[in-house]
């Protein structure tokens, strides 16, 4: 069931980046609200965020966006798995020491992303972007941390993941 409520999140969240409304100066990028939401469930409950369906997402994204296809994909779903095997340390960590942690990943993801980008010749926006929406979805980040846990009821399970389904 909370994987259709990702999935809807996510609909949601690609709707309204879609919309072609620009408030926004052009040097300035928003938090990545889909990566933060991905990446403090699959933290907190990492069975309500299957890899497969956070590939369909993404790639679905990557096209919606006009992205390179598969790049960010790939890239969220690597730090996911990075999420999965630190999963017994982070959820017996300090909130700050996962925020730390999820700000690494963050920062690796949109920084792997842009010099790939930049290797191949696509053409993108300059890197000082990239580093406000670094900032803001680590900011963006406990918010989203709060309203899961309060609205969705999505809370750290103190036993791996493979004890609570086997």
């Amino acid at each position: 069931m909370m994987w259709l409520v990702y999935l809807a999140l996510s609909v949601i969240i690609l709707f309204f980046q879609l919309i072609p409304l620009h408030f926004v100066p052009s040097h300035f990028a928003g938090p990545d609200l889909l990566m933060a939401i991905t990446l403090a469930w699959t933290i907190r409950r990492p069975e309500f965020v299957p890899t497969l369906l956070v590939a369909v997402v993404y790639l679905l994204a990557d096209f919606l966006l006009q992205r390179p296809p598969g790049l960010l994909s790939l890239l969220v779903i690597l730090g996911c798995k990075l999420i999965e095997t630190q999963s017994i340390r982070l959820r017996t960590s300090s909130f700050t020491n996962e925020w730390i942690f999820i700000g690494c990943i963050i920062t690796s993801i949109i920084l792997l992303f842009w010099m790939v980008q930049a290797l191949v010749g696509i053409s993108q926006a300059p890197i000082k972007v990239n580093f406000v929406q670094i900032t803001f979805t680590f900011l963006i980040y406990p918010l989203i941390v709060v309203i899961s846990h309060l609205f969705f009821l999505i809370r750290k399970s103190r036993m791996p993941v493979e004890d609570i389904i086997g």
